[in-house]
């Protein structure tokens, strides 16, 4: 049974979920978990709604569900890692740092890899005061600037990546604000534009 505590509402704002959905996705994920189907379809209209569907959507961005085309019954079924985030969200544990990840973040850039004469894989202690403020201040989580980073290295990669950022000038450059930002931008409005496009194609 989950308690709607204090600590309940930290914990899916320290996930990176709103105030106005964080209570929606949690009912979602433990309708899934225990198969109460008929209470998502009473709660998105049998799968109609819109708004639902980008909740959706966005807990498969999350990867704590994922498509169920094999079930006749559910057109979605919680993951491993949705039913690990159900558990935990009664236990007395640590929420997870920048510091815990920001070693695998570097890991995303090329390593020996210079641009402007600078190496694009920037030191770890730089770039985690840079993303600390950037996460204060833009409340992005962690999958979703691990998925914009992927991105932006991967649009260089054709080119060698000539002319690309060093890692700590992306999060943030004095005079020209973040690209990480403007990236983070890109993938939601990507991933919200698949979500409206599968839908007029009744994909989902």
């Amino acid at each position: 049974m989950i308690d709607f505590t204090t600590k309940l509402i930290k914990k899916f704002k320290d996930a990176g979920f709103f105030p106005d959905t964080m209570f929606t996705c949690l009912l979602v994920l433990d309708s899934l978990e225990n198969g109460n189907l008929d209470v998502l379809d009473a709660l998105d209209d049998a799968s109609t709604s819109k708004r639902m569907l980008l909740l959706y959507f966005d807990l498969i961005r999350r990867g704590l569900i994922e498509s169920a085309p094999d079930n006749l019954l559910a057109l979605y079924k919680i993951t491993e890692k949705g039913t690990q985030f159900l558990n935990s969200l009664n236990e007395e544990d640590v929420p997870e740092t920048t510091e815990d990840w920001i070693e695998d973040w570097i890991e995303l850039w090329p390593k020996g890899v210079t641009s402007g004469g600078k190496l694009v894989r920037s030191d770890a202690k730089g770039c985690l005061k840079k993303l600390k403020t950037f996460i204060k201040e833009y409340k992005y989580d962690k999958s979703l600037i691990f998925e914009a980073t992927k991105k932006y290295v991967e649009s260089f990669e054709p080119t060698g990546y000539a002319y690309m950022k060093a890692a700590t000038n992306f999060i943030h450059k004095r005079g020209e604000g973040s690209e990480l930002a403007a990236w983070c931008e890109k993938v939601l409005n990507t991933e919200t534009e698949e979500v409206y496009s599968s839908i007029d194609n009744g994909l989902i």
